[in-house]
């Protein structure tokens, strides 16, 4: 039967892993006295092995007891024996297979394997309980398996039972005598039951042998006899194994000898005395005989609960008790015991009861002489014997002691906070020196003890900090504070205070970025250092404040006065940059070396000694060892409008692009050809042409501020390009609703139609001079070039020979001509193109005017935008920066720019059908949604590509960021939304920077943005100090020590330990689910087609709309009017009638069919 079930078992290793009871209790019947059906008894429910087996419980019973793994034991049944099943499951080879587990003290088993081809595996597969309630499908049993197993099951039976056939005595046979008693030991063996009876029946009769039918008619004597060998083979191989297992028992509980010399048996005369039933004495030289006896002193204690077998007086009369302690493997198993035979109380019982009661009262009634000294304390009750027992525990074992406390929810003061986590909770809770002091005051007061180390520890981990130097600025009739510190300074102690703190720390690189912004009040810098491996994954970082100007706002004048010319000096200081001789890229722009201090006599300094070099000194001393020399890089972040500032071009952001020389005209078409790439070295020369009448020439208008750092080491500004793209298209949208579906006055729609009449005819004068300079430009510049080729020519004596001079002479006249007519032709363009412009801006004034007397944004269709933004989606305008939508509302907008304009679209409908709006206005909002919410998505998919980290970038990524950039600037063109300076750097910048520095999410400006947070804490710190230099020395210091290795480290840690603990994994569901959603969306909108909004159905403007739907209402106006004039002439000849026609809204038109209709009578 073992070689069956274990066939069975082994043709589930392709087969997913479950969990199933081996046995199941049948349920209590409702009345005691009446057993329970036999279908809850035989039918298995779910879960269980039977069912895996398709057979009923009891089958399962004889197949585990014909197996010798269960047995069974008089009234209760059959018994599972789990060390037997687990030898069956090691002798056949069935260990990756199966697997034994308890639940609920039930035996459990595994079946199957995990990770199989059948099905996935995840950690809930490993634990019974997790798995049956992960809600996963129990798997399929094998039906073949089944099938065979269930023969091969009736099979065994069959041959059990008709291996013997014994005839039943009868009254034809009553000369045989009846059967005796088996003389064998009972044993749940079933070979050995056969055997059992069969030599039963033969030493009853052996006659019976003689009769035929005993046995089977196809088993011999020779068959019989192979059988018998077989089974006693298998017998001797059971006994062998048995004998195994009992050395097994007998080494976990061997015997031990006792190594005393002086256990004689005179001393112990009652247990020299004593005899087995054998008469044999027991051995006082090992723990044999003696465990026996306390085996059996223990079992009848248990069972005489009227005397205390337990308790022992000695020869000096004082009481011993012996209480029974059980093991437990686990706390719970331990309470659970302690509870149920409360052993625990008994011990606190028998402390306290160590003398007899009238030496207690004795005690008691002298008690008042030792009531100064604990140690003397009587017990009296339990309470006071478990506090004898905790106060030992806790001398013994105080840490434990302070860990039970804490479970108990009873803290206990364990010292005072070191300096790391006393600045970690300050810091985390921007507390103030002041408030600390106030809050420490009054626990002091309360408690009686102060929890943290003196503030002069504290202050002792800001010990390598800079100082700033604070100055003073007359600026615009304001005097500004500000400070800066040292950027060398800063960096050499940071990096040296990285060393020093941490002996193993190692990098392959730096990069160090420089990065500054105005917000809050205040223009801050600040400096972000990266250690990097080899591989370009990062080691640490660190960021630190390098100045500070608290001003309204800044300009190019006031940088130049205060922290430009520090920052300039610095990092001249720092850059060296080293380009590579074939293609002149910059190859590393300086180097940083560590060095180590050596005495003069070859001997180590104490404390290590090393010491950074950054600006290309030379060593302290020719025998320090140099131990450390990486290269660096330097960067810039920030907005493009400081980019502008410092390269000389303040105030040109708006309309040129700082990486390349291409107009802003020719960026406005796709496919335009790349410009040519700015360098430091052609700002220089431009900027040193200008002076006099020459203010700017290609926007530079001024000398480098920061004149040592090249444009390529610019960094494209992800964050505020997302907050300009945004922006603007969502200002489109809300702009093409407020003219094309907001019902306005007569005055203000007339004032926008003129406006936008006049600014479309103004850009069509600008299309013609630049199509004139595509056509003619070329052209010009020949022909300049040939005239001053003429002109030098000529004005050298001999150069030209003299028939051949008055040639050259008449073709420089005509090329005079020519040119003279280019110009006249171009400046006539011009001239009108500025009129045009003129025009416009007088119409823009106009417009301006009229929607703030009306009130702009008092609009009810564009307050309900808003209002779905905020409500609906989370998206609120700040109070800052001019109303525009922030970082996080930013992304937020583009992960949902579908939904967002899906809805838009709806309202807007919905308006458009109340206003009375056009099927015109009504099929191109719904197009217009469409393609802003697309060029959204695509805009994200783009964005949040160029945030990849470094160690995820692949040459995909590259491509499909291309992708997204490509098909953003191409919705963004069917919008005709004019291409900004920043649209224009996602389509011919960012992409190139990204391969080039192999991601750009270290180096982008959140940072910087950040230290606005931080200052306005730093500003709530220190609101009570007046002292400039003393608050500025505190954000110093708070940097510094916020920047410590170990602070952080325990900030990280008290987070994430105090992180509430899901019991679901709903979190974890959504933002898969929202995850998934975002990358579903991007890529459909990067495969949209783009065809079906150009050509035909190319999408109309809100000018070019408002123009269509007017002349569709003069066409209904006219005819209505003809029919009215002619009614009035022909009919009733009344002509004041016909004035009345005027106060309708296209006067000229009634005014040109009354003209008409005058002529013809």
């Amino acid at each position: 039967m073992e070689a069956i079930l274990a066939s069975y078992l082994r043709q589930h290793k392709s087969h997913n892993a479950w969990w199933y009871f081996i046995k199941m209790k049948p349920k209590a019947s409702p009345n005691a006295k009446t057993k329970p059906p036999k279908d809850k008894v035989d039918k298995p429910k779910e879960y269980f092995l039977s069912e895996l087996l398709q057979i009923s419980m009891t089958e399962l019973w004889e197949v585990l007891i014909a197996c010798g793994l269960a047995k069974s034991v008089g009234k209760r049944g059959p018994i599972l024996d789990q060390r037997k099943l687990a030898s069956f499951i090691i002798n056949h080879n069935l260990g990756d297979i199966v697997a034994l587990d308890e639940k609920g003290k039930q035996p459990v088993m595994r079946i199957g394997v995990y990770g199989s081809s059948t099905g996935s595996t995840i950690d809930s597969d490993h634990c019974p309980t997790t798995q049956w309630k992960s809600g996963k499908k129990q798997p399929r049993p094998l039906r073949d398996a089944s099938n065979k197993f269930r023969e091969d099951l009736k099979n065994f039976k069959f041959e059990k039972q008709k291996l013997f056939v014994v005839p039943t005595p009868t009254l034809a046979n009553t000369d045989i005598p009846p059967p005796l008693q088996p003389i064998f030991e009972e044993n749940a063996d079933p070979k050995m039951d056969l055997i059992k009876a069969f030599l039963s029946k033969i030493l009853a009769s052996p006659d019976v042998m003689q009769d035929p039918s005993f046995f089977k008619h196809d088993i011999g004597s020779s068959t019989i006899a192979e059988l018998l060998q077989q089974t006693a083979v298998e017998i001797e191989e059971k006994k062998a194994e048995d004998k195994k297992i009992e050395e097994a028992v007998s080494a976990a509980s061997r015997v031990e000898t006792f190594s005393e010399k002086n256990v004689l048996p005179s001393n112990y005369p009652f247990l020299a005395d004593l005899q087995d039933s054998r008469g044999r004495r027991i051995c006082l030289k090992t723990n044999k005989d003696i465990q026996k006896l306390l085996r059996e002193i223990v079992k009848m204690s248990r069972q005489v609960r009227s005397v205390d077998l337990l308790k022992v007086v000695n020869s000096n009369d004082i009481t011993t008790s012996l209480v029974e302690v059980p093991c437990s493997a686990k706390q719970s198993g331990f309470k659970k015991q302690s509870r149920k035979s409360g052993w625990v109380e008994r011990i606190l019982y028998n402390v306290r009861k160590n003398k007899k009661q009238i030496e207690l009262l004795v005690d008691a009634a002298d008690g008042d002489k030792y009531e100064d000294n604990e140690d003397d304390e009587t017990a009296y009750t339990n309470a006071d014997a478990a506090r004898w027992l905790m106060t030992y525990l806790g001398e013994c074992f105080p840490a434990e002691f302070v860990k039970s406390a804490q479970a108990l929810d009873m803290p206990i003061h364990q010292g005072k906070m070191d300096a790391e986590y006393t600045s970690a909770m300050w810091m985390d809770a921007s507390v103030g020196v002041a408030a600390q002091r106030i809050i420490m005051k009054y626990f002091i007061a309360f408690f009686g003890y102060k929890f943290t180390v003196p503030e002069g520890d504290i202050n002792k981990l800001a010990g390598r900090s800079v100082p700033p130097v604070v100055c003073t600025v007359e600026y615009k009739e304001l005097n500004l504070d500000w400070w800066y510190k040292d950027v060398v300074d800063l960096l050499v102690g940071q990096i040296e205070s990285e060393h020093a703190s941490n002996a193993s720390f190692t990098y392959d690189s730096i990069d160090l970025v420089v990065g500054a912004d105005h917000g809050q009040g205040s223009f801050r810098a600040g400096i972000k250092i990266i250690y990097r491996k080899g591989d370009g994954s990062i080691v640490a970082e660190a960021i630190y404040g390098i100045a500070e100007i608290e001003c309204p706002h800044d300009d190019g004048a006031l940088l130049q006065q205060t922290v430009l010319p520090k920052l300039n000096a610095a990092l001249k200081r720092i850059i060296n940059y080293e380009r590579d001789a074939t293609t002149g890229k910059i190859v590393r722009d300086g180097w940083l070396s560590m060095y180590k201090k050596v005495q003069a006599d070859g001997g180590a300094i104490e404390g290590g000694g090393l010491y950074a070099i950054l600006d290309r000194k030379e060593k302290t001393s020719e025998n320090d060892e140099e131990v450390l020399k990486v290269p660096i890089r330097v960067f810039v972040t920030g907005d493009l409008a400081f980019y502008f500032t410092v390269v000389g071009k303040e105030g040109m952001d708006k309309a040129h692009c700082f990486w390349c020389r291409c107009k802003k005209g020719i960026w406005q078409s796709c496919g335009h050809p790349p410009g040519i790439q700015w360098n430091l070295a052609e700002i220089k020369r431009i900027a040193s042409t200008l002076g006099g009448t020459r203010t700017s020439e290609e926007s530079v208008k001024s000398y480098p501020l920061l004149d040592c750092i090249e444009i390529c080491r610019y960094i494209f500004p992800v964050l505020h390009v997302t907050l300009g793209v945004v922006n603007r298209l969502l200002k489109w949208i809300l702009d093409y609703a407020d003219l094309v579906v907001e019902k306005t006055p007569t005055a203000l729609t007339k004032a926008r139609a003129k406006q936008m009449e006049t600014e479309h005819v103004h850009l069509e004068k600008k299309k013609e001079i630049t199509d004139w300079g595509f056509l003619n430009g070329g052209t010009l510049a020949n022909m300049l070039i040939a005239q001053g080729h003429l002109r030098e020519q000529l004005e050298v004596e001999g150069e030209i020979l003299l028939e051949d001079r008055t040639e050259a002479i008449a073709n420089e006249i005509s090329l005079k001509k020519e040119i003279m007519s280019f110009k006249k032709e171009l400046t006539v363009l011009k001239k009108a193109q500025e009129d045009l412009s003129a025009l416009n801006t007088v119409a823009k004034e106009e417009l301006k005017g009229l929607e703030k007397e009306l009130g702009k944004y008092s609009k009810p269709v564009r307050r309900e935008l808003e209002r779905i933004l905020e409500r609906e989606f989370d998206i609120k305008r700040p109070n800052y920066h001019g109303g525009d939508i922030c970082g996080n509302e930013a992304r937020r907008l583009m992960t949902t720019a579908m939904k967002v304009m899906l809805r838009f679209n709806q309202y807007l409908q919905v308006e458009l059908v109340e206003n009375g709006g056009t099927d015109r206005a009504r099929r191109e909002t719904k197009k217009q949604c469409e393609v802003v919410g697309n060029a959204l998505l695509n805009f994200d998919g783009f964005l949040s590509l160029l945030r990849t980290p470094h160690k995820d970038l692949t040459p995909a990524i590259f491509a499909q960021a291309r992708q997204y950039s490509k098909k953003a600037l191409e919705l963004w063109r069917i919008l005709e939304i004019k291409v900004t300076p920043k649209a224009h750097g996602v389509e011919d910048h960012a992409c190139d920077q990204l391969e080039f520095l192999m991601g750009l999410a270290d180096f982008c400006e959140d940072w910087v943005e950040r230290l606005h947070q931080l200052g306005l804490k730093n500003n709530r710190r220190t609101r009570t100090i007046s002292n400039k230099d003393r608050k500025y020395q505190l954000y110093t210091k708070w940097e510094q020590i916020s920047g410590n290795r170990q602070v952080q480290s325990i900030k990280r840690s008290i987070h994430s330990k105090r992180k509430r603990e899901l019991t679901t994994t709903r979190g974890s569901d959504t933002a898969y689910k929202i995850q998934s959603e975002k990358k579903y969306h991007r890529k459909e909108a990067l495969e949209v087609d783009t065809s079906q909004w150009m050509g035909e159905n190319a999408l109309l403007g809100p000018s070019i709309i408002l123009r269509q739907d007017a002349a569709e209402r003069c066409t209904l106006l006219t005819s209505r009017t003809i029919i009215h004039l002619f009614v009035l002439f022909f009919v009733r000849r009344d002509t004041k009638l016909v004035y009345r026609l005027s106060r309708v809204e296209c006067v000229a038109c009634v005014y040109k069919v009354y003209r008409a209709v005058h002529f013809c009578t």
